[in-house]
């Protein structure tokens, strides 16, 4: 029965530490600042040390540091890391008073292993090295997995440890100034599953993948068995496809028939628009847009899905693949014009006009290894190039910003989703699934990466550890979202005669009572329900109202702190009925 629990049922089961390298340091507020270096202190360079904290497993070594300004950590910078890992300042590389086993520096990729009186090059793998975010920030997360052995030499790792960071020139900040930082080892155990589950958990949730499948290569024959086990494991409902160039339609539908036969009533569609990417799925596809950049390049196309079987409504699907690297321009005027776009969707005055409340998710390789403030503009609708694209917005259907799933890769304590041995970059966070949390929760989310997949999980899907891996350089990212009118769902604006309802709430967050002040335009009946986070009803209570201004007094002192949405349902004459729904926050 264990295989069964570990193979069809989600499960949190995290490190001791619960850090997981994905570019956010929330997880981080618990671990103390080992070290704090003055700030304003280098001679020269731009790199500042400040903080510097650190945590252990058996299995890794957490490194969080700050470097006063905002920096890419993978490349154009010269900041090293030194790490005593013996505690023996006669092996290694004398420094400051420490033997350093390992080097590393952050900028070329590239490091150096001490070992019996000798040494050699190193990279990420031969260390096991991630880090994050992969964007630019001026704060990082880094982990080291223990047990290596470049060359065929284990690291030996002691009871402590020592380490120093520095701008590697003459004159540049050093953590410390002088010496070096002890730290003491917890070796604490270590528990290589995050929350996941490789199974959809019920048959109403949508199971979304977003895949770039390198260079046709869903189309190779040698790699044809890897893809077949990755898509018949993930079984999803909507696929973004990226890096189809050479084949249509028909080939990727073809080839999903023989990878996941459809049963009665069902088929394949899949739909392009001239560029490498694609939607492939079990709805319909009501129309396609592809998004066109300033530049005239459109590497990105919407589709509008016909999801009234399963939610009532349709979905807004946007598969992308923005230009890579050190195109940063490009890169930036593509996401501009996919929230130009999404801006435009949601206004009734503009074309393509959705319904309010149509669920928005954008999926794909965004090559996120710029600017940060490209997945600001993804995330938070804020516009670089205002003057081509329009103002900024809010997103989501309840002026607020949309979503990032932030899958973990599963048995990792981390958010990569490329991943590439050969290359000298490590391991990153490129694609993204992001949505309109107002109408989709997310029940389930993993970015599959068949090495560190359970061998008993491998063995009952009929996959193997190479699966992911040897299919492409890029590992898919899956999501299952529940649909729900219950967050956010905003009124369009009035027009004369129309029938509306408008809800404050105050205090918001509130300790232990809120007040609904709801505005109707006629007398009506109305309900008001209460979900907490997960979607669950937790209160409904039935009023009569007049039209006009009413408070709806609303007591919580049974309830825990937290998260809750709330829905209010007003019935109109001629039995019309209209929602306005929100969020509120409960602190005692």
């Amino acid at each position: 029965m264990k295989i069964l629990f570990l193979l069809l049922f989600p499960f949190t089961i995290l490190s001791a530490q619960d850090i997981v390298i994905d570019g956010f340091f929330d997880d981080w507020q618990d671990i103390p600042v080992l070290y704090g270096d003055p700030g304003g202190d280098p001679n020269c360079g731009v790199i500042d040390f400040t903080d510097l904290k650190i945590t252990d497993d058996d299995s890794y070594l957490y490194l969080y540091f700050k470097v006063g300004g905002e920096f890419n950590l993978q490349e154009n910078n010269s900041i090293r890391i030194l790490l005593d890992t013996d505690m023996n300042s006669t092996t290694g590389l004398a420094y400051e008073g420490m033997g350093a086993e390992i080097t590393f520096d952050f900028g070329s990729r590239s490091g150096r292993y001490y070992y019996n009186s000798t040494s050699r090059s190193i990279r990420h793998q031969d260390i096991g090295l991630v880090s994050g975010p992969t964007i630019s920030s001026d704060v990082f997360e880094v982990i080291l997995k223990k047990n290596t052995a470049p060359g065929g030499f284990p690291v030996p790792w002691a009871s402590a440890l020592r380490i120093a960071l520095l701008e590697n020139n003459s004159c540049g900040d050093r953590l410390p100034d002088n010496g070096f930082i002890e730290y003491s080892m917890t070796n604490a155990l270590h528990f290589p599953f995050a929350e996941y589950s490789l199974k959809k958990q019920d048959s109403s949730h949508i199971r979304v993948m977003s895949y770039n499948i390198e260079l046709d290569g869903l189309f190779d024959p040698a790699k044809k068995e890897y893809f077949r086990q990755v898509f018949r494991t993930a079984d999803p409902d909507i696929i973004g496809l990226q890096e189809i160039y050479n084949n249509g339609a028909a080939q990727i539908s073809s080839l999903l028939e023989e990878f996941l036969p459809s049963g009665p009533g069902e088929m394949w569609h899949v739909s392009g628009a001239g560029a490498d990417t694609w939607y492939a799925g079990r709805y319909p596809v009501k129309q396609v847009f592809p998004i066109q950049g300033i530049a005239g390049t459109h590497g990105n196309t919407a589709f509008l899905l016909d999801l009234s079987a399963k939610t009532g409504g349709d979905l807004l699907f946007v598969s992308a693949h923005t230009p890579c690297c050190q195109n940063n321009a490009a890169r930036q005027d593509e996401i501009d014009a996919i929230m130009a776009f999404i801006r435009k969707a949601k206004d009734p005055e503009e074309a393509p006009d959705i319904e309010t409340g149509t669920p928005v998710i954008l999926a794909g390789d965004f090559n996120l290894v710029g600017y940060a403030e490209q997945l600001e503009t993804l995330v938070k609708g804020n516009i670089k190039n205002e003057s081509g694209y329009g103002p900024d917005f809010n997103p989501d259907w309840d002026e607020t910003d949309f979503e990032d799933a932030v899958p973990g890769a599963t048995g990792e304590p981390s958010a990569f989703t490329w991943y590439d041995t050969g290359s000298s970059y490590s391991p990153g966070r490129l694609d993204v699934i992001i949505y309109s949390g107002s109408v989709l929760t997310l029940q389930n989310k993993f970015v599959m990466f068949s090495p560190s997949i359970p061998e008993d999980s491998l063995q009952f899907y009929g996959m193997s550890s190479a699966s992911t891996a040897s299919a492409a350089d890029h590992c898919p990212l899956i999501a299952d979202f529940k649909y729900s009118p219950l967050t956010g769902i905003k009124n369009q604006p009035d027009s004369p005669g129309e029938k509306s309802i408008r809800v404050d709430v105050y205090p918001n967050p509130f300790n232990a009572a809120a007040n609904f002040s709801v505005n109707i335009t006629e007398s009506s009946n109305v309900r008001l329900f209460i979900y907490n986070s997960i979607g669950e009803e937790i209160s409904m209570q039935d009023y009569r109202l007049q039209a006009g201004t009413n408070t709806i007094y609303f007591e919580a002192a049974n309830l825990p702190s937290g998260l809750y949405f709330y829905v209010i349902s007003a019935e109109f004459s001629g039995g019309r009925k209209i929602n306005n729904s929100g969020k509120i926050i409960l602190l005692k």
